[in-house]
């Protein structure tokens, strides 16, 4: 009868041929190069879709915090300024359903941003920085402008995507940590392009409302000049770069008029009255008061 024997078994018959360190890394790379792809995919994604969203939906947003920018009463210098934006806004071809909002923060550092829903936050240190209404207006027409090109949902969104998806990757289930590190709130960092844009936009709003753009650059000359020496940029420039060369733009492409008077800016802007509730300055005389003045000329050209 035939006889059988197993055969030998081959040495090392359970050894892997591979590296377990080489699939490791292997296995690594494609899961960075996926979560890189991932993000960027929703990251460029989001810059296109977000603008579809019914700016209502923005308001609504922005509605709970909102309400917490200002006091219980109205100021001359926040209805001043609310004023002048909407006079601004008239000529800048904002959809019907798009309103401005303007709020004064009490920091003494010169800065403005626009945010959600139409929100502009402007400090009472550029209040005290700018020496005409002209200045004062292409602060607020550009960040107007950025509101029409609804940059601020774009950026925001765009961060909150990017942040959701890095929190479900790496197990991140704080969504506190997640809106505050996506700036939903507060300043919000624009590309060049946007800012370019927005300037545009100011600079026509202005040739339009003064009928020359005197005073534009102004307030970008002061920050610089003011923190040409400092080796950490102003809050102002950090949030709103290449200020130099948008400087440079302004002065080329404004329509200048060297026999055109700047409009000086009224007294409570600079120095708020020490109660919110007191009425708004008037000379006992029946001469119109600045903020009169402004909302007779708003109706004019409105």
């Amino acid at each position: 009868m035939p006889r059988y024997e197993n055969p030998p078994i081959p040495e090392e018959i359970n050894v892997s041929k591979t590296s377990a360190f080489g699939e490791f890394v292997k296995l690594s790379i494609i899961l960075i190069v996926f979560c890189v792809a991932l993000v960027v995919i929703i990251f460029v994604g989001m810059r296109y879709l977000v603008p579809h969203i019914p700016f209502h939906y923005e308001v609504s947003l922005a509605e709970n915090w909102s309400k917490k920018l200002d006091g219980d009463a109205p100021s001359p210098s926040r209805e001043y300024l609310q004023k002048l934006a909407e006079n601004l806004a008239a000529h800048m071809a904002l959809p019907a359903d798009m309103p401005i909002t303007v709020h004064i923060s009490a920091s003494s550092t010169p800065n403005a941003f626009a945010t959600f829903g139409g929100h502009i936050i402007v400090t009472q240190g550029l209040l005290d920085l700018v020496d005409s209404e002209n200045a004062l207006a292409m602060v607020l027409s550009h960040e107007i402008g950025h509101i029409k090109h609804r940059d601020p949902i774009v950026a925001a969104g765009s961060g909150v995507a990017v942040s959701i998806v890095l929190a479900i990757l790496f197990g991140n289930s704080d969504i506190a940590a997640i809106s505050n590190t996506s700036g939903l709130l507060t300043q919000l960092n624009f590309s060049r392009a946007q800012e370019s844009a927005a300037d545009q936009e100011a600079l026509k709003a202005l040739t339009q409302y003064y009928g020359h753009t005197n005073g534009a650059e102004t307030f970008f000359k002061k920050m610089l000049e003011t923190h040409k020496d400092d080796q950490a940029p102003p809050e102002f420039i950090s949030t709103h770069p290449n200020t130099p060369e948008r400087l440079a733009c302004i002065e080329t492409g404004s329509a200048h008029d060297s026999h055109a008077p700047l409009t000086p800016l009224p007294d409570f802007v600079k120095h708020p009255p020490a109660s919110s509730k007191a009425p708004y300055p008037t000379s006992g005389r029946g001469i119109r008061t600045p903020l009169a003045r402004l909302r007779e000329r708003g109706g004019r050209r409105g």
